[in-house]
């Protein structure tokens, strides 16, 4: 049934004004004054105007509210109504919930309308044409007029859940609008809760999710609230504007202002609008953006899980990142501008790397991240540097096929287990390092190699490089770097000196650790196929064994070795590193075996598999023997038991290295060489840079 009222009252009796929201008609001038900025006067509206506001909001199926004042009492109450498509002045909008019209007709009269479009509140003074209990039709006016200009902008916000926390009490509850100065969320109280347990006066805990995911939690004061008893809102107010995500340092990344400056974009994560912003500044960490202060989008504290640095020829990168600041930056004839920096919380390998060669590139054009290489090139940088010497040349012309093959896939392929830094000028290849994601959260630095006419500039840049790219990338989940880790023969001055150095220098072996090897090669000569002597077996490693192993090492070392090197009890799940090499079709096993005499542990021996070639060395392909009772052990036993754990090997030959160093020379073992091992806990790079920073400078000065 339908009724025509032309003055008819409409209401929702559960409805009613929210917390914090303005009374606009029963204090319009009062309100008017209130949110229109000083000497600016209210603006009209026109009918086509209006009727082009309203098909937005249908198209992007939001609703308008519509206002009812009680017909004896100054009550005002508002009604969400969706509008339908409108071409003249008649307007239809149906209910966005159900309705009592008898209610609404006994106690309210319609007074207008009101459209939200960010920070405009437009006024309809129209007409009711007719009244359902479905829809209402009204009846446009020629005009309607902006009656509010809101300082910043506010966002309409769904599907966020919002937790507030106040000396023990939770409360739970939506994020029901946003903007970066301030927000409100409705919350709901179940008994034996009451609204009383939340004390305005003193601050609170907010904790905003989505999708399963916390995107804010911060402290916060509440600013104004509502009245409602099982349902209330709250409007928030931040109590800081800046936050750490992570620790300090004191080698921080280099900011750079790229030419022409890429535009952050990303899906806001509290309302779901494309967000678009520029970038004043980036770094292989974090970059900032800017925004005008009355449009701000960005809290700190708030976490996007994906925003795309989008460069001017379209390509894009993307990453996880959190706001960790905004502050006022300038201020322009539009406004205010601040500028909000971000830090990047997870990237992509492979974006990742594409950011810092670029950053790297526009630090020095001779520098050169991970790009591909003609191979004839570097073959022919490696010979002339000497890095290739004559006993390396042997072992390599013996496998020069799969070598080659290997480092096609290296430096054509862009692999996820690998990564290159070359220094070149016109062309020439001066300076070369590279690293290998060898365990699961260790990398190994290798093939340090530089022409000797320029080796104060080609090594040390490429060494500075390298150094660069691990300070940008360790905290990166994606990248899997908690350690990074080389070895190196004593005798070698410059690694010894920068290596070596930095270990001295640190005196701290759970930061920075040296251990050294003695290291052999197991040929067929010295298998005399006997087996190990009697009581003597070689089996599967236990827990209890990897225990063991932990403890001897803490003892004899007190390094890094045994936690880069994933040989903790906790740490012998598969992983997924064997997964990245296969992909690349190449090889990456470990095997564990124990060395019992009658039942008790003597030693771990590691076996470690990889291509021929990954490193020149082949120290990636080797065997690892941790001698953790020496007095029972004899070089037969060590052969015979090296002898079994080879059969995993198809080289003819394999090096074997041998901890601790000096148990070569007590079983009468024919060491070759000793090797030392080096590894840095990268929670500690500052201690190391701030070595490698007055050492590097000394010698660039020599």
């Amino acid at each position: 049934m339908e009724r025509a009222q032309p003055n008819s009252p409409s209401t929702l009796a559960s409805a009613e004004v929210g917390p914090g929201e303005k009374d606009q008609l029963a204090k319009s001038r009062a309100a008017d004054h209130h949110r229109t900025p000083a000497g600016r006067e209210r603006r009209r509206i026109s009918r086509q105007q209006i009727i082009n506001k309203i098909n937005l909001l249908n198209f992007q199926e939001r609703t308008l509210s519509l206002i009812f004042r009680h017909h004896k009492y100054r009550r005002i109450i508002r009604i969400a109504a969706r509008p339908l498509p409108c071409k003249d002045h008649r307007l239809v909008c149906t209910w966005d919930q159900e309705v009592d019209i008898n209610k609404v007709c006994s106690a309210y009269r319609f007074q207008c309308f009101h459209i939200t479009l960010q920070d405009n509140l437009i006024e309809v003074r129209a007409g009711v044409e007719a009244l359902t209990d479905r829809q209402i039709r009204l009846l446009l006016p020629e005009t309607g007029r902006e009656i509010g200009t809101r300082k910043t902008i506010r966002h309409k916000c769904r599907g966020i859940t919002a937790f507030l926390l106040q000396n023990g009490a939770l409360f739970l509850g939506e994020l029901v609008d946003f903007c970066a100065h301030q927000f409100r969320v409705a919350l709901e109280c179940s008994p034996p809760q009451t609204f009383q347990w939340i004390d305005p006066e003193n601050p609170v805990s907010i904790v905003l999710t989505g999708n399963g995911e916390t995107l804010y939690s911060s402290d916060c004061k509440i600013t104004a609230r509502g009245q409602g008893q099982l349902r209330r809102h709250f409007v928030i107010e931040p109590l800081r504007w800046q936050c750490r995500r992570f620790k300090p340092k004191e080698f921080r990344s280099l900011r750079l202002q790229l030419t022409p400056s890429p535009n952050g974009i990303f899906t806001h994560p509290f309302f779901g609008r494309t967000t678009q912003l520029k970038v004043h500044d980036v770094s292989g960490c974090g970059f900032s953006l800017e925004e005008y202060e009355h449009e701000a989008v960005l809290l700190p504290g708030m976490i996007i899980p994906k925003i795309e640095l989008q460069f001017s020829d379209g390509s894009t990168i993307s990453c996880m990142a959190q706001v960790v600041f905004s502050r006022p930056h300038r201020r322009t004839p539009k406004g205010q501008i601040l500028r909000c920096g971000l830090a990047i919380l997870d990237m992509d390998m492979d974006d990742h790397n594409r950011l810092l060669a670029i950053l790297q590139q526009v630090k020095n054009a001779n520098m050169f991240l991970s790009t591909k290489v003609d191979l004839d090139d570097l073959w022919d940088f490696f010979f002339e540097t000497g890095f290739v010497y004559p006993q390396k040349y042997c072992f390599i012309e013996a496998n020069k096929e799969k070598i080659k093959a290997v480092y096609k896939k290296l430096y054509t392929e862009t692999p996820r287990i690998a990564n290159h830094f070359i220094y070149q000028e016109n062309g020439r290849i001066l300076g070369h390092m590279a690293m290998v994601r060898y365990y699961e959260k260790a990398w190994l630095i290798h093939h340090h190699a530089a022409i000797r006419s320029s080796y104060n500039r080609g090594g040390l840049m490429v060494f500075n490089q390298i150094n660069q790219y691990i300070n940008d990338s360790h905290r990166l989940y994606s990248l899997h770097m908690d350690y990074v880790f080389c070895y190196f023969r004593p005798q070698n001055k410059f690694p010894n000196q920068v290596f070596g150095g930095a270990a001295r220098h640190i005196d701290d072996r759970s930061k920075c650790s040296l251990d050294t090897f003695a290291y052999f090669h197991l040929a067929p000569a010295r298998i005399d196929g006997t087996g190990l002597p009697l009581g003597w077996q070689l089996g599967e490693v236990q827990k209890e064994d990897l225990l063991d192993l932990q403890t001897y090492y803490e003892a004899e070392s007190g390094g890094l070795m045994i936690r880069a090197f994933d040989l903790l009890p906790d740490t012998q799940s598969p992983g997924q590193l064997a997964g990245e090499y296969q992909k690349l079709g190449l090889v990456r096993e470990k095997h564990l075996f124990a060395l019992r005499h009658e039942g008790e542990l003597n030693a771990v021996i590691l076996a470690n598999i990889s291509d021929t070639g990954l490193n020149m060395s082949d120290l990636t392909n080797s065997i690892t023997f941790f001698a953790l009772d020496g007095n029972k052990l004899s070089s037969e036993v060590v052969i015979q038991a090296l002898a079994e754990v080879g059969r995993c090997y198809q080289a003819q030959e394999i090096p074997v290295m041998l901890f601790p160093c000096q148990l070569a020379t007590a079983l009468g073992l024919a060491a070759e060489k000793d090797y030392s091992l080096w590894v840095l806990n990268l929670d500690y790079t500052d201690e190391c840079n701030r070595f490698f920073k007055r050492l590097l400078k000394f010698i660039h000065r020599g």
